[in-house]
């Protein structure tokens, strides 16, 4: 490099300057295109199995709560409304999980 003009010099590290930018952003981009790729993942597979845990712990703490009416309750078309009401909970609980186990087949993605 020693017997290069100075314009040759400036021209030269430019090119290697845009060379090295050009390698920055491609990098850039294949790293933007595999996050996309792992929050699709996250997005189609993690958050629907999410949702029905979800629905499933919903409908298990109301059940809590109305065991406590249950026990409270001294009428019996009141227990019995109650009871009618937890049977339909444990229905949904026992319908969401077995909608995440089709979900996520294997028992160690669980």
């Amino acid at each position: 490099m020693s017997r290069q003009t100075i314009g040759q010099k400036i021209v030269t590290g430019f090119a290697l300057l845009i060379v090295i930018s050009a390698l920055v952003a491609g990098t850039g981009v294949l790293t933007s295109l595999s996050i996309k790729r792992g929050a699709r993942a996250v997005n189609e597979k993690a958050l629907p199995g999410l949702k029905l845990l979800m629905q499933a712990e919903t409908a298990s703490r109301l059940n809590y709560d109305l065991l406590l009416e249950h026990i409270q309750a001294t009428n019996t078309a009141d227990m019995n409304e109650i009871g009618d009401a937890i049977k339909a909970n444990t229905k949904t609980i026992t319908d969401a999980y077995a909608a995440y186990e089709k979900l996520t087949p294997s028992p160690e993605a669980r």
